[in-house]
């Protein structure tokens, strides 16, 4: 393997993102020149999902594009679970693609979403549960869940992500920019180290403080 991060976005743009998507879109390209600017072999893909689920490829971090109101548009419904369980197959099968030497070493899978699962129709809960703990198990791959307006951590408990790797932030401009704060320190810290780091939830957490 070689030492680089392949990092997954999991993100909610059903109707109730709607409120602020602003925000959203604001705090992803944030999160997005953070990245970029920092030192070591990084990409990152998109799944996008409301009622149906969109996966963007996988590129150079440097080469991924930024949200715009034309690319990020709220509607429908929360296929969570589907949006999820594709997130896991297409990088799987495209990390077993590649010769070993040429895989990344570290995989980050974080899902942001505002609302509990109502739509799926191509994964069951507990499918998507063993996949997340072979991945873990297996590869080592480290999942993340933020969460508004639900309990992030029942939530998250269910798709087998740790509580250390899962916050809560306020829906609103303050919560949203906290909430991709504590995302980029994460990451930060993982591409650095293996590890999230202790400090990215107490980074969401100022998001009602503020």
């Amino acid at each position: 393997m070689r030492e680089a991060t392949d990092i997954v976005v999991v993100l909610d743009k059903s109707g109730s993102m709607g409120f602020t998507k602003d925000d959203v879109i604001g705090g992803f390209n944030r999160f997005l020149e953070e990245q970029k600017a920092l030192p070591g072999e990084c990409s990152l893909s998109l799944v996008l999902f409301d009622g149906e689920c969109e996966m963007r490829p996988s590129v150079p971090i440097r080469d991924v594009a930024p949200l715009t109101d034309k690319t990020y548009i709220p509607s429908g419904m929360t296929a969570l679970l589907d949006a999820l369980g594709m997130a896991i197959n297409d990088t799987g099968k495209r990390l077993a693609a590649l010769d070993e030497a040429q895989r990344p070493n570290k995989v980050l899978v974080v899902v942001i979403t505002d609302g509990n699962e109502n739509s799926s129709k191509e994964h069951a809960l507990e499918t998507v549960r063993n996949m997340v703990n072979h991945q873990q198990d297996k590869y080592s791959w480290q999942f993340m869940f933020l969460g508004a307006n639900i309990n992030s951590f029942a939530e998250a408990g269910q798709l087998g992500f740790s509580a250390l790797s899962t916050a809560n932030f306020d829906q609103n401009k303050k919560g949203i920019r906290s909430m991709y704060c504590g995302l980029s320190a994460a990451a930060t810290s993982y591409r650095k180290s293996g590890r999230l780091g202790e400090d990215w939830r107490s980074v969401v957490d100022k998001g009602d403080k503020q």
